[in-house]
């Protein structure tokens, strides 16, 4: 197994462990888009998905720190709906493809998608005034999407 193939199985792996050392990093999410193999995808696809999963997470407990109790209380539940959504969507994405070798990537990627799209949706809360009184605050920007480091 090649190098580059190596690399791209255990890059998702580590950043999902860095997520939990080191909170005050938030980690990039693995290109996926280049691999041919569907396998490796597949498991590239997963990994990302778990990255992004710790991704939200990390902005949730940040959240938890800053926002009131009554804004804090109906984003738990928000969340708790959001997640339903999230599984449903991705579970109807995946089964257009259910059996066949394409199926674990739609899942993963439209994990990745809503999930990336949530965090654009929640960062903001981190800013002073909801992120409506100006453009995203440092803290925000901490969780754009960006290339990871090589």
């Amino acid at each position: 197994m090649s190098t580059r193939l190596i690399s791209l199985i255990l890059t998702p792996l580590i950043l999902a462990i860095a997520v939990g050392r080191a909170h005050a990093q938030v980690p990039a999410l693995p290109r996926c888009d280049s691999i041919m193999q569907q396998q490796l995808a597949n498991r590239c696809l997963g990994g990302a998905a778990g990255v992004s999963d710790s991704r939200l997470h990390l902005l949730l407990g940040e959240l938890d720190k800053t926002l009131p109790n009554k804004q804090l209380r109906v984003l738990h539940d928000g969340q708790t709906h959001w997640a339903q959504y999230r599984d449903q969507q991705c579970a109807l994405e995946y089964s257009v493809a259910e059996g066949g070798t394409l199926a674990p990537a739609l899942g993963a990627r439209c994990a990745i998608r809503l999930t990336e799209a949530r965090i654009a949706e929640l960062k903001l809360f981190l800013c002073e005034g909801e992120g409506l009184t100006g453009p995203p605050c440092a803290a925000a920007r901490r969780y754009d999407v960006r290339e990871p480091t090589r």
